[in-house]
């Protein structure tokens, strides 16, 4: 059963055991993304961050043309992408270039993707490397409105003189502002006369 096969492979690789190579690849004559994120998943259990980094890129580019793939493991990817990142600065690049290439088929996770995208931009940039504000792009007319993207965003473009910092810095203020508003400012407080009794 390839289900089963997938869910034993991914268990065993969870558990940094080599005894999921064998089903790893029977996995991947159905999904080589699939294939690649559990492979992936091994490697940095065992601390081949580097073989990690590798396993995972091409399962970025198998992803590109599986329309079967797993979801739950889809999204797992991005997460073991960031992790792997931010233990070895240096995958931040090929990750970025391979999730930028497009979305997967159907837009699956298309908005994971695009936050995927933006973090790596954030941990390539923290770390040195030549960056655009391309990751940004998706977001400049509606950004995602929550404190952590707009502080980065604000940070991002205000640091590296990409992108418009002014605007970003007035979001920023906004939603502040908003953030701290009393929940109850603005209501009508005139309290509601009960219900004459018949």
């Amino acid at each position: 059963n390839p289900r089963d096969t997938l869910v034993f492979a991914f268990a065993l690789a969870e558990a940094g055991s080599e005894e999921a190579l064998p089903l790893i690849e029977r996995v991947r004559t159905q999904s080589p993304g699939d294939a690649g994120v559990i492979e992936a998943t091994l490697r940095q259990r065992l601390s081949n961050l580097a073989a990690a980094q590798s396993a995972l890129s091409a399962a970025f580019v198998a992803y590109r043309d599986d329309t079967w793939a797993d979801p739950a493991l889809q999204e797992r990817s991005f997460n073991l992408a960031l992790a792997i990142a931010n233990a070895l600065p240096a995958a931040a690049t090929p990750f970025a270039r391979e999730l930028s290439a497009g979305p997967f088929p159907g837009y699956l996770l298309e908005q994971a993707r695009l936050d995927a995208l933006v973090k790596l931009t954030l941990c390539e940039w923290r770390t040195g490397g030549k960056v655009t504000a391309d990751a940004y792009k998706p977001f400049e007319r509606w950004p995602i409105w929550s404190g952590e993207f707009l502080r980065y965003r604000y940070a991002f473009f205000h640091g590296t003189g990409l992108g418009d910092a002014e605007r970003a810095r007035r979001d920023l203020a906004t939603f502040l502002r908003g953030e701290n508003a009393p929940f109850d400012r603005g209501l009508d407080t005139t309290p509601v006369p009960a219900m004459a009794r018949r």
